[in-house]
């Protein structure tokens, strides 16, 4: 495996570790590997999320990130977000998530 590769696999790792501590979560084992074990992180029986981080200073938000996280999510009854980091900051930068799940997680459903 090209040391490149190796380097971006170990950041990545890096990342999902630190956004889920953010999180107070963790990390999933053998995130996408296993067909019960979508995502990259969870938050207690709420969350499933993936990560997505960049050393460049932007990224481009692909949709399907988060119809993958929410197929996942939907399987596990939680709520599913995309993290969006950058490489050399200890916090996720921005957090995507359905307009509707984050109304039912943050108001309670409540309009």
């Amino acid at each position: 495996m090209p040391l490149r590769r190796i380097r971006r696999k170990r950041d990545s790792l890096k990342s999902e570790k630190v956004v889920a501590g953010r999180f107070k979560g963790r990390v999933q084992p053998s995130s996408g590997s296993l067909w019960f074990r979508k995502g990259d992180f969870l938050v207690g029986r709420k969350l499933l999320g993936e990560c997505k981080s960049v050393r460049s200073g932007s990224i481009r938000f692909k949709f399907d990130w988060m119809l993958k996280v929410e197929r996942a999510a939907m399987f596990s009854g939680r709520y599913p977000l995309v993290v969006l980091s950058f490489y050399g900051n200890k916090e996720p930068q921005v957090v995507c998530m359905k307009y509707e799940d984050f109304e039912e997680l943050v108001c309670g459903g409540v309009k």
